[in-house]
């Protein structure tokens, strides 16, 4: 478990952990894949030991079973069939990961062990890793545990979208707040300059990228470019936009490429004119995580670039 970046965040949390003004309830939020949760199970640590700074040493983890707990989306494998393809066909059926929210019920388990004594250390910490995977049922569960924590217990939320956490919890958590890595950065995990533009900032990514030939060859990087530069024709932007409507999260990732590579022409040209096209892919990725209708969203966006 090797961290990359983040050095602003890292003396913030030695900061508080060496006054021992740790917070009961913190938010680390910002893009997936860019060590969130690896960086909080280090703090973790920290917290469990009452140490005052933390330690990235390898191989100096210790058993810390019981006490640092954690909560995240349920995964399941399903088989589906290609749109268009009868489920007879031999060959066509695929397998295919289904995430599922996090209910009720796992938050008032985990809620439940937290409320326990320590096992080995000087506290417990719940990571809920993709919060806002949580409906508001859910979340209000969290509620009297974050406004009334338990003696020695707390709790780090995970997520990419910090504005689907209820405004009654945000407003009662250190928030933290995340960015994608430079290029510098990830030239410490690999020489490969092409992977590294397919990771887009995010070391967590370029890691699976390295070791997953198959997700390698279908990460979409070229034709979000050409969304962004303006040479594919209306026609193409449309058909595009039928396509990803297939697969809302599938969709959010293209447009965050989109939203990477506008962003590299910013720090490249030093011209801010794009930034508005940034802020418009990122209301339509908002979108998409309710119930709108995805292909005229995504429509409406391509037309517009």
């Amino acid at each position: 478990m090797k961290l990359i970046g983040h050095h602003t965040q890292i003396e913030q949390l030695n900061r508080v952990l060496v006054r021992d003004i740790t917070a009961s309830a913190y938010i680390f939020s910002g893009p997936a894949h860019i060590g969130k949760r690896t960086l909080s199970e280090y703090f973790a640590r920290a917290i469990i030991d009452g140490a005052q700074k933390i330690d990235f040493i390898e191989g100096s983890e210790r058993d810390y079973y019981g006490d640092l707990l954690s909560c995240a989306p349920l995964e399941e494998m399903k088989k589906v069939t290609k749109k268009g393809q009868k489920k007879k066909e031999k060959g066509r059926v695929q397998e295919k990961k289904i995430t599922h929210d996090i209910t009720v019920e796992q938050v008032r388990d985990v809620v439940r062990e937290l409320s326990l004594s320590s096992l080995h250390g000087h506290a417990r910490v719940l990571i809920i890793d993709d919060a806002d995977r949580m409906g508001r049922g859910a979340q209000n569960a969290f509620l009297k545990t974050v406004e009334e924590p338990p003696h020695n217990a707390y709790i780090i939320f995970i997520t990419s979208d910090v504005s689907r956490l209820l405004p009654t919890i945000r407003s009662r958590c250190q928030m933290m707040s995340f960015g994608l890595l430079n290029d510098k950065s990830l030239s410490s995990i690999s020489t490969d300059e092409q992977l590294r533009i397919r990771a887009m900032g995010r070391p967590g990514l370029l890691t699976t990228l390295q070791n997953d030939e198959e997700l390698n060859r279908q990460c979409i990087v070229d034709r979000g470019q050409d969304l962004t530069l303006q040479t594919v024709t209306v026609v193409q932007k449309l058909q595009y936009a039928q396509e990803l409507s297939q697969d809302k999260e599938n969709a959010r990732d293209v447009l965050a490429q989109m939203q990477w590579h506008l962003r590299q022409r910013i720090l490249e040209e030093q011209s801010y004119d794009e930034y508005t096209k940034i802020m418009r892919i990122e209301k339509v990725r908002q979108l998409l995580r309710t119930n709108v209708n995805t292909r005229m969203a995504l429509e409406e966006l391509f037309l517009h670039l």
